[in-house]
């Protein structure tokens, strides 16, 4: 009797080491589920604050460029002007709606932020290809 004893608290020794071990495992994978949510959570905002930096940037250069380019179309020819004027209204009403479109950004997850920061280049390029085409044909 005192051997099936010794077994049975022997078993229940297993059985509560193995319980509590399991619930320290459990609580460490939930420590390290929280630490690895608050990096990536850390990375998301260093990377959306340098996009961010970088496309403000590139728009202002865009605006300064675009009133260069109205200058020197002011100072060309009626004919030029006239064809110029238009494309170069446009151009600016893009360039203006990015930046609201960058301060208008609201946090949407990490999926809609890759969405958006995708759309937003190809964007940010159009622009910059229609000025270096409108710029190449002023001279």
């Amino acid at each position: 009797m005192a051997k099936y004893g010794f077994m049975f608290g022997v078993i229940l020794f297993m059985v509560g080491a193995l319980v509590w071990g399991y619930e320290k495992t459990r609580e460490q994978r939930i420590e390290d589920s929280r630490r690895e949510l608050n990096v990536a959570r850390s990375e998301y905002s260093a990377e959306w604050e340098k996009f961010r930096r970088e496309s403000e940037q590139t728009i202002a250069v865009n605006e300064k460029w675009i009133e260069e380019f109205k200058e020197k179309i002011e100072n060309s020819g009626p004919v030029y002007r006239a064809m110029h004027n238009r494309e170069t209204v446009v151009l600016q009403q893009r360039n203006r709606n990015l930046k609201i479109q960058l301060t208008e950004y609201e946090e949407g997850g990490q999926t809609n932020w890759k969405e958006f920061m995708i759309i937003f280049t190809k964007r940010i390029d159009n622009v910059e290809k229609t000025m270096n085409d409108l710029f190449a044909n002023i001279d």
